[in-house]
């Protein structure tokens, strides 16, 4: 992990910074190619959350031997704990679930998104 340190001392680590980079670009270019921009954000922000909530599921799921006598930290995401594998289904079936809910095409509204 690299980490380079802003003037005021905040810890910047690299990957993190180039991740969320990628993010919002992806964030941009999703808003842009959707035909409602307004509904396309939303429906990119609901996904955000999914992803969010799939990559802290599975963290505390692979880490349940320490959550396990620890179960209020597992609410806590706030020191870390997020799972790349988690945040791409999280992401995935949040696609899914709103595209049930508006009997949309989720395979479309994933390319969308």
């Amino acid at each position: 992990m690299i980490t380079t340190y802003l003037p005021s001392g905040f810890p910047v680590i690299i990957y993190s910074l180039l991740l969320g980079i990628g993010v919002l670009i992806g964030l941009w270019q999703s808003v842009l190619n959707f035909h409602d921009q307004e509904i396309g954000l939303v429906h990119l922000m609901l996904c955000m959350i999914g992803t969010l909530l799939g990559a802290r599921v599975v963290h505390v799921l692979f880490s349940w031997s320490y959550f396990r006598s620890n179960i209020s930290q597992a609410f806590s995401p706030v020191q870390g704990g997020f799972d790349w594998f988690g945040a791409v289904v999280g992401g995935i079936l949040t696609a899914f679930l709103i595209a049930a809910i508006q009997k949309l095409n989720g395979f479309e509204l994933l390319d969308r998104t």
